[in-house]
């Protein structure tokens, strides 16, 4: 497997995944304002390094700053220097970093129903779908070509299990312990793990923010990623909340691991 620099299109191209159902941070109210369970911790920083052949790299650590109503105001780049702002009024949540802008729209009741997405001259909007709270489809339209494509998304119990495109081929698919998943915001948004449409769907929908509807409950423990087999460990601090977390593709000598702080 090729080393990929995720870090270089991760911060201006967002990710999303969130929190668990029983601690999730929800949109709502006037200029879509977040409600935090008191038993979170907010992450503070996210440092991110991969090991292939043996060689360890650290691509980059990120460090998120909070409002006064522990909503993400603003993630900077530590060694990138890159700086992702992000602005919260009545129902659209606008993300800006470095000549790069995505919109996110929310419905009456919470859930992102479009993104518009803004990189230079090239645009793209997504439709979002949901069914039982999670996200069940997404299509991204691209506006210079008119070309669209599709990801539909499987949950069981909660939890994401399966990826499949359009025509109904299984891109990737997840396998879930026990553990609860407790973050606040998605780490794994810096790995190639969860794939989403493509990975343009993936990049532009807001690991930073608390979105309804798209998080597991559980934290994975193994899955097939791209026909690849992973396994995934954790090192947990005492309350739960991991402060390692290790990806290994069992295929190829190659890890990639995320070590997490907390305010």
């Amino acid at each position: 497997m090729k080393k990929i620099y995720l870090f270089q299109i991760i911060l201006p191209l967002l990710v999303f995944l969130f929190n668990s159902c029983s601690t999730e941070l929800e949109l709502g109210g006037e200029g879509g304002s977040a409600k935090k369970n008191n038993s979170t911790k907010l992450i503070k920083m996210v440092k991110w390094t991969e090991i292939y052949d043996g060689i360890e790299d650290v691509l980059e650590s990120f460090e998120y700053i909070y409002d006064d109503k522990q909503r993400i105001k603003s993630i900077k780049g530590v060694n990138s220097f890159l700086l992702s702002s992000f602005t919260y009024e009545n129902n659209r949540i606008t993300m800006r970093c470095d000549g790069f802008e995505s919109g996110y729209i929310l419905d009456n009741t919470d859930y992102v129903t479009r993104v518009d997405i803004k990189n230079g001259d090239l645009e793209y909007y997504i439709l979002c779908n949901y069914s039982n709270g999670n996200i069940s489809k997404a299509t991204v339209h691209n506006y210079p070509t008119n070309r669209s494509y599709t990801n539909n998304y499987t949950w069981e119990n909660g939890n994401l299990t399966k990826i499949s495109n359009g025509s109904g081929k299984t891109n990737s698919s997840y396998i879930y312990g026990n553990k609860e998943n407790r973050m606040n915001v998605d780490p794994f948004a810096y790995t190639t793990l969860f794939v989403f449409i493509d990975s343009y769907f993936m990049l532009t929908t807001g690991v930073f923010l608390p979105l309804k509807g798209t998080m597991s409950k559980n934290l994975p423990e193994s899955g097939i990623i791209n026909g690849e087999s992973v396994t995934i460990s954790y090192k947990n601090e005492s309350n739960g909340y991991p402060t390692e977390i290790s990806i290994n593709y069992t295929e190829d000598s190659y890890i990639q691991k995320i070590a997490i702080s907390y305010y």
